[in-house]
């Protein structure tokens, strides 16, 4: 379909094979960096972290976001052989390269494409080391930072175990 049609398909979070993708939680990430600064006894951090606990009713929606964007995803090698058993029919097919164009790596364009990264493979809930690190910097003005990074990394982090697919992912506003 994709060479007959011209068109490529943004799977939905709920699609995705790996049950815990794009299902990591904003909330208990804050959490935990709070608690970790705390921990550490980091007073500044802690005070900077704690800002973000005020905007509690805005982490269901960026929830709801992330669950609600679309993951076209590739892989960097056609020579993984694992790759091949999961995902292409029992070794069966060919491979397509792909050479992304810069509709598929800006913003603000028709089909609400919002970038190509590479897949962020992590031990543990990324958002966490993501607010210890924007945290301290963060002023009112950083709202779309904020905003588009917690979905970027929503739509990126995969667990660690993952990470031999070297994958790539096309992300979305919407599924489809």
């Amino acid at each position: 379909e994709m060479l007959i049609q011209r068109e490529i398909y943004f799977a939905s979070p709920a699609q995705l094979n790996d049950p815990y993708d794009c299902r990591l939680n904003v909330r208990d990430a804050l959490s935990t960096a709070i608690a970790k600064a705390a921990e550490a006894k980091n007073q500044a951090l802690d005070k900077h972290l704690n800002r973000f606990r005020r905007m509690d009713r805005v982490y269901d929606k960026m929830q709801a976001d992330i669950q609600g964007a679309g993951v076209f995803s590739l892989a960097r090698s056609p020579k993984n052989v694992l790759m091949w058993s999961h995902y292409a029919d029992n070794h069966r097919g060919f491979a397509v390269g792909f050479q992304l164009s810069e509709k598929f790596t800006t913003h603000r364009n028709s089909e609400q494409i919002f970038g190509a990264a590479d897949a962020y493979y992590a031990k543990a809930n990324p958002f966490s080391e993501f607010f210890e690190e924007f945290a301290p910097r963060a002023t009112n003005s950083d709202w779309n930072e904020f905003w588009t990074s917690i979905l970027e990394i929503g739509l990126r982090a995969k667990g660690d175990v993952w990470a031999y697919e070297f994958e790539v992912r096309i992300l979305r506003k919407i599924p489809g």
